[in-house]
């Protein structure tokens, strides 16, 4: 009764890792050899035993080969992400560039042409000023050869 019981839990214990660390046929090779061991004392145990130590190494170290690359593969995804962002805060802020600078753009037009106006105007109160002085001079030399 006490060998049943020990063969439960061993198997019990078994099936636990098995599941725990899927994907190693070898571990199930480890688990029936080390069952059908005839007992603790049975000759086959010792190297059902070791059987069992190397199959759970290599499922321990390939449980922690794949918990790294899927750690990579997670870092990688995040790299990805923020590489996004920070495009499209680049993208963001280069808009906001462009926007501005057409606004300026814009304005620099605007008083562009407000300083040509102004120009004009200038231009058209000297042209008067010039016509009246030619009229006064006229007129000028008119009254000095009245008097």
């Amino acid at each position: 009764k006490v060998l049943r019981s020990h063969t439960l839990n061993v198997e019990r214990l078994l099936s636990a890792v098995a599941a725990a660390l899927p994907g190693s046929p070898g571990l199930d090779t480890a688990r029936m050899r080390l069952l059908a061991a005839d007992g603790l004392t049975g000759p086959g145990f010792p190297g059902a035993l070791s059987l069992l130590q190397r199959e759970l190494e290599a499922a321990f170290d390939r449980a922690g080969e794949e918990a790294t690359q899927a750690e990579r593969e997670r870092l990688e995804v995040n790299r990805e992400a923020e590489a996004r962002r920070e495009a499209a805060v680049v993208a963001s802020s280069q808009e906001e560039v462009n926007v501005e600078l057409a606004q300026l753009e814009a304005r620099q037009g605007r008083l562009v042409a407000e300083l040509r106006r102004r120009k004009a105007e200038a231009r058209g109160r000297a042209e008067l000023r010039a016509a009246r002085l030619a009229e006064l001079g006229v007129e000028a030399a008119e009254q000095e050869q009245l008097l």
